[in-house]
């Protein structure tokens, strides 16, 4: 779990992406940043090039989950409903790291775009 992290995109009360990562978590902070400067916020795909461009996850563990249950694994694989991950029934809460039986995660960062900021929790780096 200590190196696991979580990048929540927020947006008008709901969750519209979780990025989930498996290992180099504590890079979601230089993500969250990045995608708050960012115009990619529609697309999945880019999101996910994005954290491993700046090394968060990697390949074989890096999820970009959206709200329309579009799932990029691997950079071209969807995860079905049936895919033993709590990836579609947890997508709504922002804190929740379907990874992790208790839902838990090292490093955590919410990306707030209306409100141009940050928030992180159960982090160990200082904003």
């Amino acid at each position: 779990m200590g190196t696991q992290g979580i990048v929540t995109i927020w947006y008008q009360n709901k969750v519209l992406y979780k990025i989930i990562a498996g290992c180099n978590g504590m890079n979601g902070k230089q993500l969250a940043f990045k995608l708050l400067d960012s115009r990619l916020l529609s697309d999945p795909k880019k999101i996910y090039d994005m954290a491993l461009e700046n090394g968060f996850g990697c390949k074989d563990c890096l999820v970009v989950s959206s709200n329309n249950e579009k799932h990029v694994y691997r950079g071209i694989e969807e995860l079905s409903k049936d895919s033993g991950f709590g990836y579609y029934k947890t997508f709504d809460d922002p804190y929740w790291n379907p990874r992790w039986k208790q839902g838990s995660v090292g490093h955590l960062y919410i990306v707030v775009p209306e409100a141009n900021t940050v928030v992180f929790d159960n982090s160990k780096d200082d904003l």
